[in-house]
């Protein structure tokens, strides 16, 4: 899902390194978020990964407990080679924290992409509409001025609508090998929500027919 935390903050999220002379203003810019938007959501009851569900199971909202029993079982941890002694855990907070306390939670990742769109590799984002912690107004717009050669060309390319499986299921906007595309009806996990359209998005993707 583009992977970076992106929505609330366009996608950015306040560039730097968190080892580097930046690391004060990612901690400023992690506060920041959390207090100004994360925080006063939560505190709605509503799942911050799908805005039309309440927040059913905190912190996550969803009940991933066959995921832990599954993943507890002897077969699967020798196959995993998991060490003895140590458990899944499906949002580790220690780990969080020192990703937060490092400076690295709220670094950017966008100046990633255009050395790949310069060496022809093509690029997807793709949010799914009733995300709110990773939304696709946020997206959308970090994709519009991302610094590349084709900056201009992407912002003005048409949004066209797209289907799969023969029905409307989302908004694609391209040019030069890079895309954003707005799926329909769809939260943080696209997966989860659409099965069928997100397959038919990443197949189409993988032999080049998406764009």
């Amino acid at each position: 899902n583009g992977g970076t935390n992106g929505g609330t903050n366009g996608g950015t999220n306040g560039g730097g390194s968190g080892n580097g002379t930046h690391y004060l203003e990612c901690l400023a810019a992690l506060e920041l978020c959390e207090i100004t938007q994360e925080i006063p959501y939560t505190l709605t009851g509503m799942n911050p990964y799908d805005m039309r569900e309440k927040c059913e199971v905190p912190p996550l909202c969803y009940d991933f407990s066959n995921v832990a029993t599954y993943l507890a079982r002897d077969d699967v941890r020798a196959a995993l080679n998991v060490p003895d002694g140590t458990r899944w855990s499906d949002c580790n907070k220690g780990v969080t924290i020192r990703f937060e306390l490092g400076g690295d939670y709220m670094q950017s990742y966008h100046n990633l992409l255009p050395p790949m769109l310069e060496d022809g590799i093509k690029v997807l984002i793709y949010a799914g509409d009733q995300d709110f912690i990773c939304n696709w107004l946020g997206n959308r717009a970090w994709t519009q001025v991302l610094s590349w050669e084709h900056t201009d060309e992407f912002a003005a390319a048409p949004v066209g609508n797209w289907t799969a499986a023969g029905a409307p299921a989302g908004e694609l906007q391209e040019s030069n090998g890079f895309a954003f595309l707005r799926v329909y009806e769809a939260g943080h996990m696209v997966p989860r929500d659409q099965p069928a359209v997100a397959l038919d998005m990443i197949n189409s993707f993988v032999d080049g027919s998406l764009f």
